[in-house]
């Protein structure tokens, strides 16, 4: 109900300005919503784990997959090579994996120029 009241409210502004006991409403009825949103989002987070934990301590089996269900998804089954191909074994992908970022985060190339600081004019700040 209050959301259809903040509705009606926010379809009135768009027309004309709203009084302030009507902004009043508005802002009372939209924390008291917020409220309940969060009670609301509390109140499912505790059943749903409730839950889990009854299902995962009357049926083993339930726990094992949920479980296996994770490991699946954190699991990389290939990674393509930067030439060509793909890996597949845990030491290959360990060792493309180790290629790369040994590539990505290496020094950078030593500069042959410099800036010549007294040239540009810029004043010099002391710390």
């Amino acid at each position: 109900m209050a959301l259809e009241v903040i509705l009606r409210l926010d379809e009135a502004q768009g027309h004309r300005q709203l009084s302030p006991e009507e902004q009043s409403l508005r802002k009372r009825l939209k924390l008291r919503v917020q409220g309940l949103a969060v009670i609301e989002r509390a109140r499912r987070s505790q059943a749903a784990r409730l839950r889990e934990l009854k299902l995962g301590d009357a049926n083993t089996n339930f726990f094992h997959r949920r479980i296996n269900a994770r490991r699946r998804k954190n699991f990389i089954q290939r990674l393509k090579k930067r030439d060509a191909g793909w890996v597949t074994t845990h030491d290959e992908k360990a060792a493309e994996i180790q290629s790369h970022f040994t590539a990505t985060m290496q020094r950078p190339p030593v500069r042959h120029a410099d800036f010549n600081w007294d040239l540009l004019g810029i004043q010099q700040h002391t710390i």
